[in-house]
C-alpha cells in the first residue's frame, strides 16, 4: 500500500442481534469481534502505528477497521 494510504477491513460486531439466526437458521458461523479486538489484531499484525480506528454503519452490526499507513 502506498504511504499515506488507508486499508479497510470489515468484520461483524460481537453485538450483532442476528447472530443466533445466522448460526442456527442459516448455519453461518462467523468470527464476531469487538472494536477493541479488531485494534488488538491490527497491533498483533504489525500495524499498530497505522493509526487504527474502528467505524460502523448506523446499525452497528458491521465494523470497519481503518488502518491509515503513515505518510513517511
Amino acid at each position: 500500500m502506498a504511504p499515506g494510504g488507508t486499508l479497510v477491513i470489515g468484520n461483524f460486531s460481537d453485538e450483532n442481534p442476528n447472530r443466533a439466526f445466522m448460526e442456527v437458521g442459516m448455519q453461518w458461523f462467523l468470527h464476531h469481534r469487538s472494536p477493541e479486538q479488531l485494534i488488538h489484531l491490527a497491533r498483533q499484525a504489525g500495524a499498530g502505528d497505522w493509526a487504527p480506528e474502528v467505524l460502523s454503519e448506523p446499525a452497528g452490526v458491521n465494523l470497519f477497521l481503518h488502518l491509515h499507513q503513515p505518510a513517511h
